[in-house]
């Protein structure tokens, strides 16, 4: 999994949020007895990036990856991300008037865009955007 490096003013609670941060700290405390101090102008923890889930049927457009690490955006940001890394993306998503295929659902969190803001629809570090085409058949 990848970790993108976010610069940010905060106290060290804030820090703390983070996974491999904790087990930084974790490890000096261990070793130190003593909990490592935190300058509060140059602090800087990892995040999480946005996680997208690539469906099977899609992957011949991304050499075969299964997911796809982004930053945070709306879901149209997103996809102007994954356009400029898999250009033949958005032909697969969206018709010629920008509009999400009517046959392909995108899901935030589990949560349908189309029930939310549609490709307005702010998606944050560490949540999972999931495209999944309907499939027919008879």
């Amino acid at each position: 999994m990848k970790f993108h490096s976010v610069h940010r003013r905060g106290l060290a609670g804030e820090l703390l949020t983070s996974y491999g941060l904790i087990c930084s700290v974790y490890v000096i405390i261990k070793k130190t007895g003593e909990m490592p101090f935190l300058e509060s102008n140059d602090d800087i923890f990892t995040t999480m990036p946005v996680k997208i889930r690539i469906p099977t049927t899609l992957r011949v457009l991304t050499d075969g990856e299964a997911g796809i690490d982004v930053h945070e955006g709306t879901v149209n940001e997103i996809f102007d991300q994954l356009h400029e890394h898999f250009p033949e993306f958005r032909g697969r998503l969206l018709d010629e008037e920008g509009n999400l295929l009517r046959f392909v659902n995108i899901f935030v969190e589990d949560e349908d865009v189309r029930f939310l803001e549609g490709l307005d629809t702010p998606v944050s570090d560490g949540q999972t955007l999931s495209i999944v085409p309907a499939v027919a058949g008879g």
